[in-house]
């Protein structure tokens, strides 16, 4: 209903509407009402600056940002075709759309929000795989809107220092599990999670390339990347080691595509140079 202006306009100037999606997004007792009322919200995002109605940008943040840090209960009852992946999607590309527009202080929040959320989503991928494949189910859409928002948020100076040392490890832990050669990622989730990791090495990239005192700030060293470890479950047997961060990045620069190609090179040169 949204595209269709007329329509638009009445869910935006009807108080109650709004009033009643709000209460439903932070109220967990009927999960399916729930995620009917953020996906309402999230759609209504890009319009929410319009001047059509009462719903601003910075109440949209703030449903979005407790949208984003929730753990929502699937109903037993059962669910309309969703998970709390898809629910977060939903939040996440809420939170796109106005981003921008919140005060500094909001952004930041946000931020943190969205790291949390991406270091709880890779640790279901690749650690705790006795997590269920329906629960992972979304993963992969999740985690690139997640990514896009670090990008769209890189360069903004409220959210600086959010770029540290356990940020990094994150990127680089993606970048591990993605390109480890024994890593199986559900086909309708691997263009999302190969948009995702490209994305991460460009981060990476532009972060790497900062005074080496600037890094040291947010507890950012060198040698620590170069012999990251990260453990990735197999099931049935002990977790094992995924391959080691450079030996990634050499196999990117020979048969990535052209993005991931080029960052990680640049990457592998700063590694190497110091």
């Amino acid at each position: 209903m949204t595209p269709v202006r007329s329509a638009r306009i009445a869910l935006l100037e009807d108080g109650k509407f709004i009033q009643a999606s709000s209460a439903l997004i932070i109220d967990s007792s009927d999960s399916n009402l729930q995620f009917a009322a953020l996906r309402a919200i999230a759609k209504l995002a890009p319009y929410s600056s319009s001047g059509d109605g009462s719903l601003s940008p910075d109440s949209i943040g703030d449903l979005l940002q407790s949208a984003l840090a929730s753990e929502p209960k699937i109903s037993e009852n059962g669910n309309f075709g969703w998970n709390k992946n898809l629910y977060h999607v939903q939040a996440a590309e809420g939170v796109l759309v106005v981003f921008d527009s919140l005060p500094k202080s909001k952004q930041e929040c946000i931020f943190r929000e969205a790291i949390a959320r991406y270091t709880k989503l890779l640790k279901s991928h690749s650690i705790a795989r006795a997590t269920k494949s329906n629960e992972r189910a979304n993963g992969g859409e999740l985690a690139y809107n997640l990514i896009t928002l670090m990008m769209v948020a890189r360069g903004k100076d409220c959210v600086a220092k959010c770029f540290d040392s356990n940020l990094v490890s994150s990127l680089v832990n993606t970048v591990q599990w993605r390109y480890d050669p024994k890593t199986t990622i559900a086909e309708d989730s691997k263009d999302y999670w190969d948009a995702t990791t490209t994305q991460c090495l460009q981060i990476l990239a532009q972060v790497f390339y900062k005074e080496e005192s600037e890094l040291l700030k947010v507890g950012i060293k060198v040698r620590n990347l170069k012999n990251s470890v990260f453990m990735v479950a197999r099931p049935g047997k002990a977790p094992r080691k995924a391959i080691d961060f450079p030996a990634a990045l050499k196999l990117i620069s020979q048969n990535g595509e052209a993005a991931a190609k080029i960052a990680s090179q640049r990457i592998l040169s700063y590694l190497t140079n110091n």
